[in-house]
């Protein structure tokens, strides 16, 4: 971008350095012009000669001096084309390397996507084993699960149930006894009156409900238990 600017500068010095060229030549073709026509008129008169002389004398210098500059000028345009063409050269180089430099930054950046994309390949590849396996280790351990779930729930059903029978079947004894004592006492004591009797039987009838209440709420528990299990199980 430097050199770039460095042109452009030249360019401009030259530019403005052919309009002063330019301007100088029709200046001096002026001059010598109206040098000429003056000379023409004041030819007969000495004091004008001499003017006119001197005018020529002074202009033939100012032309010799225009010469000159002419020449530096030329001689600096030159320079400045030489400084250009090399400007340009330069840049033509640079140019050309950094056209390679780009070229090969961009085969390094294929490579390093063609690795990229193996290396993401086997990333995925690997990830994709490891889940499954970890699906397959997971339904595995799913299975035993379920069937320790299954055996604790068969296990804890059958230790309920056999509680519950055990206590059913205490009941029915314990009611059998009550039974057979309110029996005995009843019949010792013959001379009871029938209001006395009656009292005896609904006491009977009274204990029997009892028991059987006890027994049907520990069926129903023993039905609600197992219900409950089934749904638990079948949610799990």
């Amino acid at each position: 971008m430097k050199q770039r600017n460095e042109y452009d500068e030249l360019k401009k010095k030259l530019d403005k350095t052919n309009r002063e060229m330019t301007a100088v030549k029709e200046r001096f073709n002026r001059q010598a012009n109206e040098l000429e026509d003056k000379l023409k008129l004041i030819k007969d008169k000495d004091s004008a000669s001499r003017q006119l002389e001197d005018e020529l004398t002074n202009s033939r210098k100012e032309l010799e001096l225009t010469k000159q500059r002419l020449q530096q000028i030329e001689e600096d345009k030159h320079a400045q084309l030489s400084h250009s063409e090399s400007t340009t050269n330069y840049l033509e180089r640079r140019i050309h390397e950094l056209d390679k430099t780009i070229h090969q930054l961009s085969v390094e950046k294929q490579q390093i996507m063609l690795k990229y994309d193996r290396e993401l390949t086997d990333l995925r590849e690997t990830y994709e084993n490891q889940v499954t396996l970890c699906k397959e280790e997971m339904q595995h351990e799913l299975d035993r699960l379920t069937e320790h779930y299954q055996q604790l729930s068969s296990d804890e059903q059958t230790r309920a149930r056999t509680k519950l029978q055990l206590r059913e079947k205490e009941l029915r004894q314990e009611f059998e006894t009550e039974k057979t004592n309110l029996l005995a006492q009843w019949t010792n004591e013959v001379n009871l009156s029938k209001t006395e009797h009656k009292e005896v039987n609904q006491q009977l009838n009274q204990l029997k409900e009892n028991y059987t209440k006890q027994i049907d709420e520990l069926k129903q528990q023993l039905n609600d238990n197992e219900n409950e299990y089934s749904i638990i199980q079948k949610q799990f």
